[in-house]
């Protein structure tokens, strides 16, 4: 019988799914994202599974998405999986592939990038294009079953596939294997698959593959042979280092050079001995190989070949060593180390070997060189040779005090007073020094005035002045050295003086060349330091300047401007008494050229006076005596005028000295007229003026500046910015006379010769 009992059917979802009905959407917790994904992820639930795998926020949980979907073919969910994995490469990868419609060539596609190449193979096969499976092959570099496969697939494909087993094998050791395979590779007809570019160049690969697994299993001669037959650098360089790994040196030497590595081909031809083979030596760069080179040649005692490679090197000791020990030639030693190695070891060379030839003073001076003074200051001392001691000395350091104090002693015990103080001075000793400058005489006065003025130091200054003076020996000395130490001392009021003073001694000799330089040099002083040239200076300059611009315009044919000078000469007759008659007569001459008859006939009167008659030259007394005989009534040719260049009063050109405005005028150096303010230039060396267009005229006759003697080209001379500058620059102070009895006091406390 039927119950009629009510029964409720009851479930309960299984462990897979246990969760698929408990997530509560996006509300849930990590941990049930997490449980809600995989337990889709188990069932193929691949879109419920990407909805949820952006709530987990992990890039891992994509990739396993993406892998698993892949796996089952879901494409777009895999390509979307890995893009948010952020997967580029496998993107990419199923890119490729991801339109492909023939299901076989997909699930190859896919075994591939998953790694299950054995899978992918037997996919590629089965679909309509097998090739697919060899490419993969080879992609993978799995040569041996790419060449399986290449048999059956495509037989065009497979001396290719040889060649890249045979360097697979040749690079894990097989040799033999490797070798064969070469041979195997080798193309003797058209392929189908190559052109004929390509097979050449297969081909050239493979011959050098043959060459060097020969030469790898020790038949040197076929590898060698085959290598030489090669014309790529690179496949030859790579058989001679695999000589040079086999210790055949010969060889390996050969495909070097052919290859193009010189160098390493010459350098195993060096230590083969061998250097007969490098040829021509400018082929070498490396100094270290050209080292090698000339040490090699050394030993085979050709020395001269050495030589040449040491020079190409630059090894300049390793030459001078070689001239010296091998050559014989020691002036090209000792000239290789004055000019180009100066180095203390390439002294030392010289020096000893220059001893050991008794050329003592060579010898010093490359001890000098290499640092040893001691043994150069033995030297020079045992034979005499102190003056090239201290010479070589002074060269190299002239600042080092003990050299100087060693020397100085040496002379002094030697009673060289001369030479004692002039090391006793670059000692620092003055004192000393100037005892013995003063004990040595007179040929070291100027010695001691340029000590003294260096070291400014009163009582060296007294003492030199008390030895000028005379009060030491006796015997005062010559007033140009009391002119030059005042110079020494920067004493430029007092040097002035003295210069007027020896100036005038001078032009009474008849020395107007050295009474215008002294004049010139204090001058240039003077200005230097902005101080005004002395009245009497400046006159006595311009009298002598006159006489010496007399014979260059005369050269010129200038014979009026050269008879003004001369007549300005006349006036002051006095100071030239050693040349008395010869300027008179100068002046008689340039007179009557310039048809100033006047003065022709006043000077030529002053010439026949008693005491002047006698010394006129025969030549021109018989004309002097005519012009004296008939007086000359009529007036003088009137003297071009020019402005004042302080009044502007125009007065005659060559007049020093205005009467308008009671100024005394600076003068031109070219023409020894005053200057004019509106043709103003002056010689840049010395900073005299000059009438621009008279400078201009004078060198252009000859290049040479009549004041400085320096050589001036007239297109190089300017006329001066402002002339107004320079007339104040010029303008003459006191003279020596006025200025000593105005500073009467200043001089007694700073003149030396007053205490």
């Amino acid at each position: 019988c039927q119950s009629s009992v009510d029964t409720n059917v009851g479930g309960q979802y299984l462990a897979s799914h246990s969760y698929l009905t408990q997530w509560k959407g996006e509300t849930d917790a990590k941990e049930g994202h997490y449980r809600y994904f995989l337990q889709n992820l188990a069932l193929n639930r691949f879109t419920q599974c990407f909805f949820v795998a952006d709530k987990c926020e992990s890039a891992e949980i994509f990739d396993t998405l993406a892998k698993q979907a892949l796996e089952n073919l879901e494409v777009e969910i895999a390509v979307r999986s890995y893009q948010l994995a952020k997967n580029v490469g496998m993107v990419m990868a199923i890119q490729a592939f991801k339109h492909e419609t023939e299901k076989m060539i997909l699930m190859g596609y896919v075994a591939a990038i998953l790694h299950h190449h054995d899978m992918a193979q037997d996919f590629f096969l089965k679909s309509s294009k097998p090739m697919l499976a060899l490419e993969m092959r080879c992609d993978l570099q799995d040569w041996l079953i790419a060449l399986k496969l290449a048999k059956n697939i495509s037989q065009d494909r497979e001396p290719y596939i040889c060649k890249q087993l045979a360097i697979q094998i040749e690079t894990q050791g097989s040799h033999v294997e490797a070798l064969k395979m070469f041979e195997k590779a080798l193309i003797e007809g058209p392929n189908a698959g190559m052109t004929k570019t390509e097979i050449k160049s297969h081909n050239t690969q493979c011959s050098a593959g043959i060459a060097r697994t020969s030469i790898k299993k020790g038949d040197v001669a076929r590898g060698f042979a085959q290598a030489m037959k090669l014309t790529e650098s690179a496949l030859i360089i790579e058989c001679a280092q695999v000589c040079e790994s086999m210790k055949q040196w010969d060889e390996a030497a050969e495909l070097f050079e052919k290859g193009g590595w010189t160098e390493k081909a010459f350098s195993i031809y060096i230590k083969r001995d061998k250097t007969d083979k490098i040829g021509d030596i400018s082929r070498i760069t490396s100094p270290k190989l050209l080292k090698e080179l000339a040490k090699a040649k050394m030993k085979q005692r050709r020395y001269k070949d050495a030589e040449e490679a040491f020079i190409r090197a630059g090894a300049w000791e390793d030459v001078i060593d070689l001239n010296l020990n091998h050559l014989e030639n020691p002036e090209k030693a000792k000239e290789i180390l004055r000019t180009k190695a100066q180095t203390q070891s390439s002294a030392e060379l010289l020096a000893n070997y220059s001893k050991n030839k008794s050329a003592f003073k060579e010898a010093i001076e490359f001890y000098i060189m290499a640092g040893k003074t001691e043994e150069a200051f033995l030297l020079a001392q045992s034979n005499d040779e102190m003056e090239t001691y201290s010479h070589f000395i002074i060269e190299r350091d002239d600042k080092n005090v003990e050299e100087h104090l060693k020397i100085a002693q040496f002379y002094e015990g030697k009673d060289e007073w001369g030479k004692s103080a002039k090391h006793y001075d670059k000692h620092g000793n003055f004192n000393k020094a100037l005892k013995l400058y003063m004990k040595a005489g007179d040929q070291y006065i100027e010695n001691a005035i340029d000590m003294v003025g260096r070291a400014k130091n009163d009582n060296l200054t007294h003492l030199l002045v008390d030895y000028l003076m005379g009060d030491i020996d006796g015997v005062a000395k010559e007033p140009h050295y009391t002119f030059k130490l005042y110079i020494a001392l920067g004493n430029l009021k007092q040097a002035a003086k003295i210069a007027v003073t020896i100036a005038a001694q001078e032009q009474e000799l008849g020395n107007y060349k050295y009474a215008h330089d002294i004049l010139f040099d204090v001058q240039k002083l003077l200005s230097a330091k902005e101080m005004h040239i002395p009245f009497d200076l400046q006159q006595r300059f311009a009298l002598i300047h006159s006489y010496v611009i007399v014979k260059r315009l005369v050269k010129m044919g200038s014979h009026e401007l050269a008879a003004r000078l001369l007549n300005r000469i006349c006036k002051n007759i006095s100071q030239f008494p050693a040349h008395t008659v010869p300027i008179l007569t100068s002046t008689v001459i340039e007179c009557t050229r310039a048809n100033m008859k006047g003065s022709a006939y006043r000077w030529s009167c002053m010439l026949f006076k008693p005491e002047n008659r006698g010394n006129i030259e025969e030549k021109f007394k018989k004309k002097i005596e005519r012009i004296v005989k008939k007086p000359v009534k009529e007036d003088e040719i009137e003297e071009a005028k020019s402005p004042c260049p302080y009044c502007q009063t125009h007065i005659p050109e060559t007049e020093l000295y205005c009467v308008h405005c009671n100024n005394n005028l600076p003068f031109c150096l070219a023409s020894g007229k005053h200057m004019i303010l509106d043709d103003w230039s002056k010689c840049d060396e010395s900073g005299f003026p000059a009438i621009y267009y008279e400078y201009k005229k004078v060198l252009e006759n000859s290049p040479t500046c009549p004041m400085c003697e320096n050589e001036t080209l007239p297109t190089n001379i300017r006329k001066v910015v402002d002339p107004q500058a320079e007339l104040q620059r010029l303008k003459p102070g006191k003279s020596t006379q006025e200025e000593g009895a105005g500073d009467e006091e200043e001089d007694q406390e700073e003149d030396p010769f007053n205490n």
